[in-house]
């Protein structure tokens, strides 16, 4: 045994699987946003600031449970990994226990939370809690596990080697040194001219200012001012919007706070000191997510949005504090003009427990690629019917 082998199992001595109640998590809050603030995979989603915003609105769904690991270091306990799972144990047509990373509604990344130090250690207890000390056969499934190398790389294999279907790409940013470059020859000439000449057509109108707002007055603010914008446009309209129903608004204004955690920071495009573009977005462990923007679409002609995006993209690069960005839209989405990085996913399916026969993981992978087939089926044939829009995040 190697040196890195014994630290390995050493470390996996002094952490213990649990399952933590509400309370438990409440209780909890600063070994919570530790985690996140040190997360492998960064994932704003699964904080605090989120989830308990969730839960205070929606209801704690009967169906979620809560796995987590905790590692003890000189007599005090450190939150290792945490999990949020629901069962579904008949998925693939016969009893095997399945867990399925939980998805509420403006929940927009779905993988367990391992802290980066002990990430592997931290998977493998959580995983033998999750399969009854590796007596039960076990599948865990992450939806849209991400990574930032090359789609074909897969994620990596610190968390445990995964077979993944409905991959894809969506729009991200890497951090740079050379800003300018980055906006002089990797945005294109095209995008570069389309936002420029938006700037001046909104100056002919009066006083266009940008600003990037961190603080609980101004993030109160940029909130309120996505509201209203959201409401009045399109996403009003067909409901969708963030303040469309009092729950929803309950939501955001609950989990889009200054000073928890994740981090929010929200873009502002003003003319005449009135907002007229927004978007807000929740920063951890160094990398910024997108979650929600709107614009005037009474101004559509003079494309604001075009404008936030591409003034947006400059703000995240200066920003030394951030590594990446992720934007969570769906592909094909505008932005992927400006931020021209790409995020890879995918549906990850790990076999956790006693062993599953090569046979049945290739059934249980083609019968989960065969479900999102469908799924995708029938939200295009919903849309079409509907005439809705597909909301940038909803996937």
């Amino acid at each position: 045994m190697n040196e890195r082998q014994h630290r390995g199992q050493a470390s996996r001595v002094n952490m213990r699987f649990a399952w933590l109640t509400l309370g438990d998590l409440r209780a909890a809050v600063e070994a919570w946003t530790d985690l996140v603030e040190h997360a492998h995979s960064a994932n704003p989603f699964y904080a605090p600031g989120f989830v308990l915003a969730d839960v205070d609105t929606f209801g704690w769904d009967d169906e979620m449970r809560c796995a987590a690991v905790w590692h003890t270091q000189n007599g005090r306990d450190r939150l290792d990994a945490l999990a949020f799972l629901t069962r579904d144990d008949l998925r693939w047509g016969w009893p095997i226990r399945t867990w399925r990373s939980w998805s509420g509604k403006y929940i927009l990344k779905f993988e367990p939370l391992y802290r980066a130090e002990t990430a592997g250690d931290a998977a493998r207890v959580l995983f033998a809690g999750l399969s009854e000390n590796g007596r039960e056969r076990a599948v865990l499934l992450n939806r849209e596990e991400t990574w930032t190398g090359p789609l074909n790389e897969g994620p990596p294999a610190e968390t445990g080697a995964a077979h993944w279907v409905r991959s894809g790409e969506r729009a991200g940013l890497r951090a740079r040194s050379d800003v300018e470059a980055y906006m002089k020859y990797e945005v294109s000439k095209k995008v570069r001219t389309n936002a420029e000449r938006s700037l001046r057509r909104l100056a002919d109108l009066g006083d266009v200012t940008f600003k990037t707002v961190n603080t609980a007055p101004d993030v109160k603010a940029a909130v309120s001012d996505l509201m209203r914008l959201e409401l009045a446009g399109w996403k009003g309209k067909q409901g969708t919007a963030l303040a469309s129903c009092a729950q929803d608004k309950a939501f955001g204004l609950a989990a889009l706070k200054a000073g928890h955690c994740p981090e929010v920071i929200c873009d502002v495009l003003s003319l005449n000191g009135a907002a007229i573009a927004v978007s807000v977005n929740v920063v951890s462990a160094g990398w910024f997510f997108g979650f929600k923007s709107a614009f005037d679409e009474t101004l559509k002609k003079h494309s604001p949005g075009t404008a936030l995006h591409y003034l947006g993209a400059r703000a995240i690069l200066e920003n030394r504090a951030i590594v990446g960005a992720d934007s969570t839209c769906v592909q094909g989405h505008p932005l992927e003009s400006v931020w021209c990085d790409r995020i890879s996913f995918a549906t990850t399916l790990r076999s956790i427990g006693a062993p599953l026969s090569g046979s049945r993981m290739k059934y249980i992978v083609q019968t989960e690629a065969m479900r999102g087939s469908a799924r995708s089926t029938v939200k295009t044939i919903y849309y079409s019917a509907s005439s809705k829009k597909v909301t940038a995040t909803k996937r």
